[in-house]
């Protein structure tokens, strides 16, 4: 619940115009794509996006194909998490572009595949005490599966009771790690 007792407002990022993780696009970054992550406090830099949505385009569908959209981090053992990983590859794919780091290509990936990348960013890695986002992924499967999966059982649980619609629940960890960082939407995220 937020201050007067009004709970807390999920932006609907991650299922806006159908999800990302949708069937007709699953494996193809679109506008709606690129429009979504704006959601999420960034803005993909023209030049990348035109990259992204048309020189691009088929690197990147050839990856995500690579990335099944029901995969969940918790799932994943972690020395598959490696750089020849389809999502390490693609991140990088992302980030040639100047003004896309971090943040920016992981609030995409996220997009496209909510199960199993989480957003990183300014909040996350002050939370997190990460001096930037190298391990990270290792570090959220890690987390996710310590104590016979107790994270993961737990995040279960406060998206249930949270009664929000069926978010991931890399986007109730994201949500409750800006909640307790004190993230508004004002931090720098790029």
């Amino acid at each position: 619940m937020g201050k007067g007792g009004s709970r807390t407002r999920v932006l609907p990022s991650n299922d806006w115009a159908g999800g990302g993780d949708r069937e007709v696009t699953a494996n193809e970054i679109v506008a709606e794509d690129l429009v979504a992550v704006t959601m999420l406090s960034v803005q993909v830099p023209p030049r990348a996006a035109l990259s992204i949505l048309t020189d691009q385009r088929e690197q990147i569908s050839g990856l995500l194909s690579q990335i099944p959209t029901d995969l969940s981090l918790v799932d994943v053992p972690v020395e598959d998490i490696t750089p020849d990983w389809p999502p390490w590859q693609l991140s990088r794919l992302l980030r040639r572009h100047t003004a896309v780091g971090p943040v920016i290509s992981s609030k995409i990936l996220a997009r496209k595949r909510p199960h199993l990348l989480p957003v990183f960013d300014d909040i996350v890695r002050v939370q997190y005490q990460l001096v930037d986002d190298t391990g990270f992924w290792v570090a959220m499967a890690n987390a996710l599966n310590a104590n016979d999966r107790a994270l993961h059982h737990r995040l279960r649980v406060i998206r249930h009771r949270a009664a929000v619609p069926d978010i991931s629940l890399l986007r109730v960890l994201d949500i409750a790690t800006w909640v307790t960082g004190g993230g508004n939407g004002t931090a720098r995220r790029h």
